[in-house]
């Protein structure tokens, strides 16, 4: 059907951005997604975030500090992490920073979280739909004698930018914290701390899997790549994904939600994509669609 088969042209995750071909928020998918929800150790800390079995939503995690590759221009702060979690009342991204015990580090941090946090917001109003009501906030993670600058926080905050000091000297588990909003009005900023609870993972679903492991390097060249204003990066998503060496889906925004568009030689994914999403509660958010029904809406 297609040559070369699609599987071979799986997406490097720590491989050259193309911003010829893709926007930023296209990159950060297909370059940047990560196949697992874990890190290595930096700065002394390191966490993982640990669905478990029963909690809903796609969460994503992001590597947006890669150092030989960085997707944003290198002399810009940017941050270690982003995770992403799609849920029924919106999307939440997490700035996550890694830091160790030292203070202008910390500082540091927070301004690298302030940064992309304004690139995020700028691209999601740009190129996302309204309907997905982004809630950007972030995670400093540091050990526990690190000099934490709480008046900053502070002020952050009241700017309308949550960050939450976590401090942990083992594997910090983020997920009750990436999950929802973080909101430190409510408490002491000077007492808040990261609660440590051990966690079982659950298996990731298969739009999680798909979206983490199976991005296109580039678009296939069918009618709706065809039906795409202009060759190069444009508005709105436009990613590919291999289902297998010729079936294949494909993410793109569409009025007011995203669609998540099947092609293959059965209804085998579509069927299976469908279910994840409404298992999920993201109805509202994705539609899932055959080829044949994408091809003739647009």
């Amino acid at each position: 059907m297609l040559t070369p088969k699609l599987s071979k042209l799986r997406a490097d995750k720590s491989g050259p951005i193309n911003t010829a071909l893709f926007n930023f928020l296209e990159n950060l998918l297909v370059f940047r997604t990560m196949k697992e929800l874990s890190v290595p150790a930096e700065s002394g800390v390191v966490f993982r975030i640990t669905r478990q079995k029963g909690e809903t939503g796609i969460c994503l995690l992001l590597h947006v500090d890669e150092q030989l590759f960085p997707i944003v221009e290198k002399d810009v702060p940017r941050p270690d992490y982003l995770a992403l979690y799609l849920h029924g009342d919106g999307c939440l991204c997490t700035i996550i920073e890694m830091k160790s015990t030292a203070g202008k580090n910390l500082k540091h941090g927070l301004d690298q979280i302030k940064t992309f946090a304004d690139r995020l917001q700028k691209e999601f109003r740009e190129h996302l739909p309204r309907g997905f009501r982004l809630h950007v906030q972030g995670i400093l993670l540091c050990p526990f004698n690190a000099d934490v600058p709480r008046i900053l926080i502070e002020k952050m905050a009241a700017g309308g930018l949550t960050i939450l000091p976590a401090q942990y000297d083992h594997r910090a588990e983020l997920f009750p914290y990436i999950s929802k909003k973080n909101d430190l009005k409510k408490h002491d900023p000077k007492k808040e701390r990261y609660k440590h609870e051990a966690r079982s993972p659950d298996t990731p679903s298969p739009v999680e899997k798909m979206m983490s492991q199976d991005t296109l390097r580039r678009r296939v060249p069918d009618e709706l790549t065809k039906k795409r204003p202009g060759d190069g990066a444009g508005q709105g998503l436009h990613i590919n994904f291999a289902l297998s060496d010729t079936e294949y889906a494909v993410l793109m925004t569409e009025g007011k939600r995203c669609v998540f568009v099947v092609c293959e030689n059965s209804d085998t994914y579509l069927r299976k994509l469908q279910a994840d999403i409404e298992a999920q509660g993201l109805e509202g958010k994705f539609a899932v669609l055959p080829m044949s029904e994408a091809g003739a809406s647009r």
